[in-house]
């Protein structure tokens, strides 16, 4: 398929659902990663204490990508231009008190296709656990305190079980906008950020604890109880190489179409400057690397 920026498909998704609603060296480094479980809907009040909620599917999937062969992202380098199956949890556990908040997001997925003459090989591959405790002290500010980490089933470079992993913590300010024109939410956030990845591919640099600027930012729009969507853009740069910004951003839109079968699209685009420390001219720097999703299938949510 032709290529298209990413910020041209996210601007072209927003506008048709709401005209108001503004890694390859070789082992990919792992990115910040596939996008967290859906935010929960703004329209409905949480109350105090635990509150939970999940949802379990089975996809039929057509997938297009660009440029993933030379991704740093692992869950973009992983991914074919194919029709598979997949399956998918998102969970939720959330936690209210006043002005305290904890939001712990759980996302796993895995898919393969199965080619002519070939094995099974995996298409989808992605598993992150992301939490954030917040602290309102005036409303929409908020202090917050985060953590996380992310990793593959299987390793794009031999297959092996959660090759690479990447975990992270980070503290830093933000604003948090709930029943935005009504029922929307936007959130942002800015803050220090210490990461680490583990890999048997890695040498001793990449496998180093990295500390740098983190910066996320994320919409939900609900239409109504069938129909949603959300664009979110996470950041990172190293305080020890400003220039070297990892991008990514994410997009998605789920209808359900009855109370066991969903529709779904989704984007996820990867960019990733060139780092002081790696030789010019090693690929997978300073392009964007997309994947593009359209998913119909069964799902079960609790």
């Amino acid at each position: 398929m032709a290529a298209r920026s990413p910020l041209a498909l996210v601007l072209i998704l927003a506008a048709v659902i709401a005209p108001r609603a503004i890694h390859a060296v070789d082992a990919p480094a792992p990115a910040p990663a596939p996008a967290p479980a859906p935010a929960p809907d703004a329209s409905t009040s949480i109350p105090d204490g635990w509150s939970h909620s999940g949802r379990a599917a089975l996809f039929l999937t057509s997938v297009s990508t660009e440029d993933s062969a030379t991704s740093r992202d692992p869950t973009i380098a992983s991914s074919v231009d194919s029709t598979a199956w997949l399956t998918s949890f998102d969970g939720t556990l959330l936690w209210r008190s006043g002005k305290q908040s904890v939001d712990q997001l759980l996302r796993l997925r895995y898919g393969k296709i199965r080619q002519e003459g070939r094995p099974y090989v995996e298409n989808f591959d992605e598993a992150r656990y992301d939490g954030v405790l917040r602290h309102s002290f005036a409303k929409p500010h908020f202090v917050y305190t985060g953590w996380g980490a992310e990793s593959v089933f299987t390793s794009p470079v031999d297959n092996k079980p959660f090759d690479p992993v990447k975990a992270h913590v980070s503290a830093g300010y933000g604003q948090l906008y709930e029943q935005l024109f009504g029922t929307d939410r936007a959130e942002f956030r800015i803050g220090a950020r210490a990461q680490k990845s583990w890999s048997r591919h890695y040498t001793r640099q990449q496998r180093s604890i990295e500390t740098g600027i983190e910066a996320f930012a994320r919409y939900d729009r609900p239409i109504d109880k069938n129909l949603r969507y959300f664009v979110q853009y996470e950041g990172f740069s190293e305080f020890n190489d400003l220039r070297h910004i990892t991008n990514l951003i994410t997009a998605g839109l789920t209808a359900a179409l009855s109370t066991y079968v969903t529709l779904e699209l989704g984007f996820r685009a990867y960019q990733e400057s060139h780092p002081r420390e790696v030789p010019s001219g090693t690929p997978g720097y300073g392009i964007w690397s997309m994947r593009q999703d359209t998913l119909l299938g069964l799902t079960y949510t609790f």
